[in-house]
């Protein structure tokens, strides 16, 4: 058992780099050096362009109670919850009560969200959007398949 990890060192030796992979990374290295400017602003557009399309789901999806998901409500019978039901107060954050799954005192975690609560929170679906995938398509809004759309168009 404790030789396992000198194996370690066989799989580092048939990894060197003996000239044959040299020429195909310092290529990579050249191109990189040469184009960071390129490189930087198609990041920053890129970046620029995931923030903004967050900001527009957060606000088409954010009252939307169709993107309300229950999963870690363990004392509720999340295939019975109708989210139809549940309300929003003024920040956002759902209360799922009158669906029959309150959350807990003392609990520091919602038992139900909305997974457009924030735009930290929808920078991952948008990301989702961007990569050319639209899961949750049937639970958008028409503002949020316009999005959608929009998205996966341009």
């Amino acid at each position: 058992a404790a030789s396992t990890f000198l194996r370690m060192f066989r799989l580092l030796r048939m990894m060197k780099v003996e000239g044959r992979f040299d020429l195909a990374l310092g290529m990579i290295d050249d191109v990189l050096v040469a184009q960071k400017d390129v490189l930087g602003t198609a990041m920053f557009v890129g970046v620029t362009v995931w923030g903004v399309l967050s900001s527009f789901f957060y606000l088409a999806e954010r009252k939307n109670t169709d993107m309300i998901y229950c999963g870690r409500a363990s004392h509720c019978d999340v295939d019975d919850i109708d989210t139809s039901l549940c309300t929003f107060d003024e920040w956002g954050f759902a209360n799922c009560t009158a669906a029959g799954c309150a959350s807990i005192q003392g609990e520091e975690e919602e038992a139900c969200w909305n997974v457009y609560r924030s735009i930290v929170d929808s920078s991952f679906w948008t990301l989702t959007n961007l990569f050319g995938e639209f899961p949750l398509v049937d639970q958008h809004s028409a503002w949020g398949q316009v999005l959608g759309t929009f998205t996966a168009v341009f």
